[in-house]
């Protein structure tokens, strides 16, 4: 690629902090990828170089672009997601913090299951009190959350997260179950990284020395936590942040648009501009401008390109859903029927349970489709099962493994046996694994199965002979079968594993390091190079580009969202409604030639009226 005046900017840019503002489809993870093969060429040592990314996906991409540019130099380089790079300080640091080294990353179920059992505790028990409806699980989730990623304290986290002291006290004793069992969860890598680096200022140093050069990809997407993390270890201000704030969708997850602006003030930074446009036509791209400088809050950024003209967004109207989902799929086998290939075609929606009905018209209309982002292979039942197995191998203290493991491959344990295995595991202050043997020794109904059960987790033994030990040994394989479909063979997939497990120890890797890569990945980092329609929500989208895009459902209330017209004062619901706004403007901005909406005016027994963001963009409606 020949750079443009503007991205030869971007390249030249060598040391002093810098925001560049890109706009969609301008070319941004090119331009810093090669102004970091350019620093490379300039004799920067590639250890001191720090690339932090959006996804393990695109971190893979660039540093495939880079070892091309510069050769196997680049492998020496760090490029991470966030969570990567905190796992690596909070791994190298353990002891600061009170974890081993080996501790657990808990995804978001054995998160639930945890608050659970710390509400269970609190409590007393089911059997002591009342069922306790999901929403106080919820709320307790959503404080915990919050106030790590917003960095505040507990009275503001009240404030914004509110609880009852109850659960309060259901907060505190996850917290400790986390540190019983050598755990963290996902949130938590970024509370306990920037908790190490403000505790110990030599570390922080550490770091700084370590990384001279440091660029932070989609910076709009960052939490106020992650922006500390940048401050922390950028002090020396060789920092290169890119974004776009008109791209911020993940208000959701804390995420705050304004860090771009932030960052340019807090460190004075230079400011540069991706403004050209090279993936969409000029028809599309007027009407995402027209749309996005409706926020009042934007720093405007022109949209330009060179492109040559397509056919105008259009937005049609229909009577209900059945309808528009049927035109949906008989415009898709037209456009296959002229040559499209199904993979450059991709049907947007915002809430995921309008997705059913778009399901139903392509498969009666033959269409192959993919719902992108659906349950992965590291997510599917039989397969986290077995990732179970070598946690608690990897971590005998992991309750959540425990559990999991216990309920696969141990028939009759149960929250009784469990219960008195945790007991064990607390009085003699011994591992799980232990204690499971001393719950054994005392004989039993359950002596044998357990016996026999924490027999096989053998640390001197190669883990994937462990597994494979577990899957033949117990009843794990014919838990698993009975599960299996024609679509799904359970069995096959926990073979997989164990084959791909075998494989990355051949290399040289680790354990621990394989369950880090497989706690770490997202939903975007799914490999899909099928020949199918992608079916996604507009958040699913974020980062993809597609030849034609349908936007489906875009009625009012459902985007934007009706949770942006209540429950607010006037400056959240202004905060609400641009959110949706940057969202609509996101989808719009993943089509390279054509873009089509649609909207019903009937949809789950309710009626609607169009989108009003498609009069703001000014896309001409149609009756149908």
């Amino acid at each position: 690629m020949t750079p443009n005046p503007q991205q030869q900017e971007v390249v030249d840019h060598f040391e002093g902090p810098c925001v560049v503002t890109a706009v969609p489809g301008s070319g941004k993870t090119a331009s810093v990828t090669m102004r970091t093969a350019r620093l490379l060429k300039r004799g920067v040592n590639p250890s001191s170089i720090l690339s932090i990314t959006f996804t393990n996906k695109a971190a893979d991409e660039m540093r495939s672009r880079i070892t091309k540019e510069v050769g196997k130099i680049a492998e020496k380089m760090t490029i991470c997601t966030f969570h990567s790079l905190c796992v690596r300080m909070i791994r190298e640091h353990a002891e600061f913090l009170g974890y081993t080294r080996k501790f657990s990353i808990y995804d978001s179920e054995d998160q639930w299951r945890a608050i659970k059992g710390a509400t269970s505790k609190i409590l007393g028990g089911e059997d002591e009190h009342p069922k306790v409806p999901d929403s106080y699980f919820y709320e307790v989730l959503n404080h915990i959350e919050g106030r790590r990623n917003a960095d505040v304290g507990l009275e503001r986290a009240l404030e914004r997260w509110p609880l009852v002291n109850e659960q309060l006290d259901v907060v505190e004793e996850y917290y400790r179950e986390l540190k019983r069992c050598d755990s963290i969860d996902f949130t938590g890598l970024l509370s306990e990284a920037l908790r190490l680096l403000r505790a110990r200022q030599d570390v922080a140093e550490k770091y700084q020395m370590r990384w001279r050069f440091i660029s932070v990809d989609e910076v709009q997407d960052t939490n106020i936590a992650q922006y500390e993390i940048i401050k922390l270890i950028g002090a020396h201000g060789n920092v290169m942040c890119v974004g776009d704030q008109d791209q911020g969708i993940y208000a959701f997850r804390n995420a705050e648009p304004e860090n771009l602006a932030s960052f340019e003030r807090d460190f004075k930074a230079r400011s540069l501009k991706l403004e050209t446009n090279y993936r969409s036509t000029p028809q599309i791209l007027e009407r995402a401008h027209a749309l996005i400088v409706n926020n009042e809050s934007r720093k405007d950024a022109e949209l330009k390109t060179g492109n040559s003209d397509g056919p105008p967004p259009r937005a049609f109207v229909f009577e209900n859903d059945m309808f528009m989902a049927q035109w949906v799929a008989k415009t898709i086998s037209k456009m296959i029927e002229f040559g499209e290939s199904p993979k450059e075609i991709a049907v947007f929606y915002r809430v995921n349970f309008v997705s059913r009905i778009l399901e139903s018209s392509l498969r009666h209309a033959h269409i192959p489709f993919q719902v992108y982002g659906d349950v992965g292979f590291f997510r599917r039942m039989e397969v986290k099962a077995a990732l179970a197995v070598l946690r608690l191998l990897s971590n005998p203290n992991d309750k959540t493994a425990f559990e999991t493991v216990a309920s696969m491959c141990c028939r009759g344990v149960g929250p009784k046996t469990c219960m008195q295995v945790y007991q064990i595991s607390e009085d003699d202050n011994c591992s799980i694994v232990k204690a499971v043997q001393k719950v054994a020794s005392r004989g039993g109904r359950m002596a044998k199965t357990l016996g026999a059960f924490a027999s096989r987790f053998n640390p001197k033994e190669k883990p994937y002979d462990v597994l494979s030990t577990m899957l033949h040994k117990t009843s794990f394989a014919d838990t698993i079968t009975k599960k299996s479909t024609p679509d799904n063979d359970r069995l096959a997939n926990v073979k997989e594993l164990i084959l791909e497990v075998q494989q990355h120890m051949a290399s040289g890797g680790t354990l621990e390091d394989y369950l880090q890569f497989v706690s770490l990945l997202t939903s975007q980092d799914d490999k899909d190079d099928r020949g199918k329609v992608k079916l996604m929500t507009m958040h699913k989208s974020k980062g993809l580009e597609f030849d034609n895009v349908i936007i489906t459902h875009a009625n009012d209330e459902i985007i934007p969202h009706r949770k942006s017209y209540s429950g607010f004062d006037d400056e959240q619901r202004r905060k609400q409604m641009e959110e949706e706004r940057r969202l609509m403007y996101v989808a719009m901005t993943r089509a390279r030639r054509r873009l089509l909406i649609t909207s019903c005016k009937l949809a789950s027994k309710r009626t609607y009226l169009p989108s009003p963001f498609i009069n703001e963009a000014g896309v001409r409606i149609f009756e149908k």
